[in-house]
């Protein structure tokens, strides 16, 4: 990046990527770690959440989450077939010398 105070008679400054690589470094190591948990970690942590929280609740929320993706693809699906719809039922209004120039 190049930052230039006219206003001072100052050279330009030329401002080197460290920051940029640190940041990126910084962002490649918080990805190592959450791939680096691996399947004691998983059950550690499902053993954790279970003695918290206890089958029934847990079964519930279950439940709950199965039903939101259901009504979720449900929406996705009705807008699907609304943009369809209105696809199917939209006029042509194109003139008949515009149509024969194609």
């Amino acid at each position: 990046m190049l930052l230039s105070f006219p206003w001072r008679g100052a050279a330009p400054i030329c401002l080197h990527r460290n920051e940029n690589r640190m940041q990126a470094d910084g962002l490649r190591k918080e990805r190592k770690m959450l791939n680096n948990i691996g399947l004691p970690g998983l059950l550690l942590i499902a053993v954790v959440v279970l003695v918290l929280f206890g089958r029934g609740k847990i079964s519930s929320l279950m439940g709950e989450v199965g039903k939101g993706i259901t009504a979720f693809k449900k929406g996705v699906d009705d807008g699907k077939q609304e943009i369809e719809d209105s696809m199917a039922e939209a006029k042509d209004v194109t003139p008949e010398e515009e149509k024969d120039k194609v």
